[in-house]
């Protein structure tokens, strides 16, 4: 974008305008939203688009990566609690060999020997409405030397089932299933937050990524700066040797160059750490060549929409409403503490369980018929039992209650706290989109203006009714207006990012 500015004074309006014209077009070969993306060579400069930009954030941001695992291992946490309602099974064996004295003479010996082995198999569940089951199995062999036995060797067989209901305290889903629920309720939070973090990475790398454009924008209207005093420079030198200039004119001219030179520098440093900002978002190993390569932005600044297009404040709050990630955890917040409240109030209710149980038991000399005979039921037993509990006090229960109420309004307070702040976030952003637009527009006319006046005072120069220090004045008026309009135009596409965030809305339309 910069030009060598010839020094005939005839032809200094016509490279000022178009030094200004090749500022405001967007850079040669840039690439629209479905351009395939550059690939990496270890020298050459990378010319990078916004959307190859985004990509590459949103693979390999440390970051983005960094929140969308802690959304994965939420989620397996809350896969794992339904975990608590799986089937249980449990095998118990063991082995007992005892001697005892006989004390009496109707003890069945002097010293009885009992020798016992028994195995036992249970299946267990707990079900998420509150109920359990429970199914067991265990069978005995014994033997001893006990002369008042009728069968030395006897083997037992016992099988029973039993189903254990609250109907009180810890019945329904949304009770005995509370930690569950609310583990899911965590998983989806999480996951809020990694879009969240997604939309927040995307709207820095675009912020990002028009800093740079700005920063090579000013860079290169410090250069267009620097040719204009160098030119300068040189007809004041000509002016000097023919008679017709002063030695101050001169002075005046250096004076700019070396003010102007530093200025350039001072770009230089800005683009070499917009570069590095935006290279920060996009790599993730530090070994990258892309560390190493000069960054060419190839993606044109977007153009200033009709202000029809924007959308009102009210129309982007209730968008963003449905859409903000923050509302949504806010909601997420909210409904977990309310689970958590119905557990506790019913925590306060009176146990009242019912039990029933089915069974059968057999024994015999023989194994087999033991077996036989339990498990075709031959000696049934059944039972149901009705448990009643109520504590006196109720201490823990009724405070738990009274904690998990005000978590809820603690909840439900933070959710109204995070509208207002979304609210003036939204009011903000659209604000600032109009404001940005504005500016755009005004900055273009002042670039206009400060051209105009440059003119005129160079033909005034030129007609030796101005001095070189006016004429240096209205070139540094130029510069301004050029750099001020360049940095107005990067900062509305910057409020465009920011409006998208505010919304809930950015990178979704990618």
């Amino acid at each position: 974008m910069c030009s060598l500015l010839p020094s005939s004074p005839a032809t200094w309006a016509a490279v000022i305008a178009v030094t200004i014209a090749s500022a405001h077009a967007a850079p040669q070969g840039a690439a629209g939203p479905g351009a395939p993306a550059p690939a990496l060579d270890a020298d050459a400069p990378w010319e990078l688009t916004l959307e190859h930009a985004l990509r590459l954030a949103l693979a390999d941001n440390l970051g983005l990566e960094r929140a969308r695992a802690e959304a994965e291992a939420t989620r397996f946490d809350a896969r794992s609690s339904w975990g608590a309602f799986d089937w249980t099974f449990a095998a118990t064996t063991s082995y007992r060999d005892a001697e005892v004295e006989g004390a009496t003479a109707l003890a069945g010996g002097r010293v009885i020997e009992t020798e016992s082995a028994d195995v036992a198999f249970d299946l267990t569940r707990p079900f998420s409405h509150g109920g359990r089951f429970e199914a067991r199995f265990d069978k005995t062999q014994s033997e001893t030397n006990n002369a008042f036995f009728n069968a030395p060797r006897l083997f037992e067989d016992n099988l029973r089932f039993t189903y254990i209901h609250p109907l009180l305290r810890g019945a329904g889903f949304e009770v005995a299933s509370s930690q569950q629920l609310v583990s899911d309720l965590q998983a989806v939070r999480t996951l809020e937050a990694a879009r969240g973090a997604e939309q927040t990475l995307v709207t820095d790398v675009a912020n990002a990524y028009w800093d740079l454009v700005a920063a090579l924008d000013q860079r290169e209207v410090r250069r267009s700066a620097l040719e204009l005093g160098r030119n300068q420079l040189d007809i004041e030198e000509q002016r000097f040797a023919a008679g017709d200039g002063t030695e101050v004119d001169v002075l005046q001219a250096k004076t700019q160059i070396a003010t102007r030179s530093e200025q350039l520098l001072q770009s230089e440093n800005q683009v070499a750490t917009a570069a590095d900002a935006l290279r920060a978002l996009l790599l993730d190993d530090q070994d990258s060549p892309g560390w190493r390569r000069p960054l060419i932005p190839m993606t044109a600044l977007p153009p200033v929409a009709d202000p029809a297009t924007t959308p009102t404040w009210e129309g982007a709050w209730q968008l963003a409403q449905d859409r903000r990630s923050e509302l949504r955890q806010a909601r997420q917040d909210v409904e977990a503490a309310r689970v958590r409240l119905r557990r506790a109030s019913a925590d306060r209710l009176a146990g009242l369980d019912v039990t029933m149980s089915l069974g059968a038991g057999a024994n015999d000399e023989v194994a087999r018929i033991s077996s036989r005979d339990t498990f075709q039921f031959d000696f049934p037993t059944w039972s149901v039992q009705l448990r009643y509990e109520v504590p006196l006090a109720n201490t823990a229960a009724v405070n738990a209650e009274h904690a998990a109420r005000e978590r809820v309004r603690s909840a439900l307070i933070a959710h109204s706290e995070r509208e207002l702040e979304v609210l003036a976030d939204v009011r903000r952003a659209v604000r600032e989109v109009e404001y940005r637009a504005a500016a755009v527009q005004a900055s273009q006319e002042s670039l206009d203006l400060a051209l105009r006046q440059l003119e005129a005072e160079r033909a005034r120069f030129d007609a030796e009714l101005s001095t070189t220090f006016r004429v240096l004045e209205f070139q540094q008026a130029w510069i301004e207006a050029a750099s001020n309009a360049r940095r107005a135009r990067a900062d509305y596409a910057k409020a465009l990012s920011d409006l998208e965030r505010a919304m809930g809305t950015a990178g979704e339309s990618r």
